[in-house]
């Protein structure tokens, strides 16, 4: 029983530590092709979201910070997790929009 309780307690932090939180990307079921966990290192705890586009190929094409949700306000910090996410790659397709939207939330750990 311990161990289950273990292993779902990972599940959750794991889920509840960042995602992909809304967009057409998202809702057409389009999967990310990177592991990733969706946390970063830097100097304060936090999060930061950025709305990504994404082409047929599945490369992200553009980043944009969505200060509205971003809880850390150091740009060097705020770069770092740009660059952490125009690196991300999701499943190619011609079924899928020229220009495919997500939004997109990074933990910052410490």
């Amino acid at each position: 029983m311990k161990v289950f309780l273990l292993i779902i307690s990972l599940f959750s932090i794991n889920i509840s530590f960042s995602q992909l939180i809304s967009g057409d990307l998202v809702q057409s079921g389009r999967q990310l092709i990177t592991e990733t966990d969706f946390t970063i290192k830097g100097t304060k705890e936090g999060v930061v979201v950025y709305d990504l586009s994404v082409d047929l190929k599945g490369n992200v094409t553009s980043a944009v910070l969505v200060g509205a949700m971003t809880t850390i306000k150091s740009t060097p910090t705020q770069m770092d997790v740009k660059s952490y996410v125009t690196k991300l790659k999701f499943v190619a397709g011609n079924g899928y929009p020229k220009f495919h939207h997500a939004t997109i939330k990074i933990t910052v750990i410490v």
